[in-house]
Protein backbone atom coordinates (compact mmCIF):
# COMPACT_ATOMS: atom_id res chain seq x y z
CA UNK A 1 0.00 0.00 0.00
CA UNK A 2 1.03 3.47 -0.66
CA UNK A 3 2.05 5.55 2.69
CA UNK A 4 1.96 8.95 0.81
CA UNK A 5 -1.55 8.11 -0.17
CA UNK A 6 -2.80 7.22 3.21
CA UNK A 7 -0.93 10.42 4.94
CA UNK A 8 -3.01 12.88 1.78
CA UNK A 9 -6.41 10.94 3.12
CA UNK A 10 -5.70 11.85 6.74
CA UNK A 11 -4.36 15.21 5.81
CA UNK A 12 -7.65 15.72 4.15
CA UNK A 13 -9.67 14.45 6.43
CA UNK A 14 -7.70 16.80 8.96
CA UNK A 15 -8.22 19.84 7.13
CA UNK A 16 -11.51 19.16 6.50
CA UNK A 17 -12.64 18.30 10.01
CA UNK A 18 -10.86 21.52 11.15
CA UNK A 19 -12.12 23.89 8.62
CA UNK A 20 -15.17 22.86 10.03
CA UNK A 21 -14.17 23.87 13.46
CA UNK A 22 -13.01 27.44 12.46
CA UNK A 23 -16.01 28.35 10.69
CA UNK A 24 -18.65 27.25 13.39
CA UNK A 25 -16.11 29.61 15.65
CA UNK A 26 -16.39 31.93 12.73
CA UNK A 27 -19.87 32.50 12.59
CA UNK A 28 -20.18 32.32 16.66
CA UNK A 29 -18.55 35.15 17.24
CA UNK A 30 -19.34 37.69 14.02
CA UNK A 31 -22.29 38.69 12.16
CA UNK A 32 -21.15 37.44 8.45
CA UNK A 33 -23.45 35.54 6.56
CA UNK A 34 -22.79 31.87 4.71
CA UNK A 35 -22.78 33.56 1.69
CA UNK A 36 -20.71 36.67 2.27
CA UNK A 37 -17.92 33.42 3.55
CA UNK A 38 -18.89 31.93 0.39
CA UNK A 39 -17.93 34.89 -2.10
CA UNK A 40 -15.04 35.66 0.17
CA UNK A 41 -13.49 32.41 -0.26
CA UNK A 42 -14.39 32.10 -4.00
CA UNK A 43 -12.89 35.49 -4.84
CA UNK A 44 -9.59 35.07 -3.31
CA UNK A 45 -9.09 31.19 -4.29
CA UNK A 46 -10.14 32.76 -7.29
CA UNK A 47 -7.03 35.37 -7.64
CA UNK A 48 -4.99 32.88 -6.30
CA UNK A 49 -5.66 30.44 -8.97
CA UNK A 50 -5.20 33.40 -11.51
CA UNK A 51 -1.78 33.86 -9.80
CA UNK A 52 -0.32 30.49 -9.88
CA UNK A 53 -1.48 30.27 -13.31
CA UNK A 54 0.47 33.22 -14.29
CA UNK A 55 3.36 32.86 -12.50
CA UNK A 56 3.60 29.36 -13.91
CA UNK A 57 3.11 31.11 -17.90
CA UNK A 58 0.08 28.93 -18.28
CA UNK A 59 -2.38 31.58 -18.09
CA UNK A 60 -2.52 33.11 -21.84
CA UNK A 61 -2.14 29.60 -22.80
CA UNK A 62 -5.65 28.55 -20.59
CA UNK A 63 -7.63 31.57 -22.10
CA UNK A 64 -6.47 30.76 -25.68
CA UNK A 65 -8.07 26.74 -24.92
CA UNK A 66 -10.85 28.81 -23.44
CA UNK A 67 -11.45 30.92 -26.46
CA UNK A 68 -11.03 27.91 -29.03
CA UNK A 69 -13.97 26.10 -27.66
CA UNK A 70 -16.43 28.61 -26.49
CA UNK A 71 -18.83 25.68 -25.27
CA UNK A 72 -15.69 25.23 -22.13
CA UNK A 73 -16.76 28.72 -20.94
CA UNK A 74 -20.33 27.82 -20.40
CA UNK A 75 -18.95 24.61 -18.64
CA UNK A 76 -16.51 26.40 -16.20
CA UNK A 77 -19.10 28.86 -15.26
CA UNK A 78 -21.74 26.20 -14.80
CA UNK A 79 -19.31 24.19 -12.77
CA UNK A 80 -17.71 27.34 -10.67
CA UNK A 81 -21.76 28.22 -9.87
CA UNK A 82 -23.38 25.04 -9.48
CA UNK A 83 -20.43 22.81 -8.51
CA UNK A 84 -18.03 24.35 -6.52
CA UNK A 85 -19.94 27.91 -4.84
CA UNK A 86 -23.29 25.72 -3.91
CA UNK A 87 -21.53 23.17 -2.01
CA UNK A 88 -19.69 25.87 -0.43
CA UNK A 89 -22.71 27.54 0.52
CA UNK A 90 -24.49 24.83 2.14
CA UNK A 91 -21.54 23.32 3.84
CA UNK A 92 -20.97 26.68 5.37
CA UNK A 93 -24.85 27.03 5.58
CA UNK A 94 -25.08 23.43 7.75
CA UNK A 95 -22.31 24.80 9.85
CA UNK A 96 -23.96 27.79 10.47
CA UNK A 97 -27.39 26.46 11.37
CA UNK A 98 -25.93 23.59 13.41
Amino acid sequence: MNHLAIIFVLLAGTSWASSGITVQSFFQHSTRTPMELTNIRMILSSILIFIVAWRYGNLKKNFRILNRWRGLWIELILYGIVGIMLMQFTYFASIESG
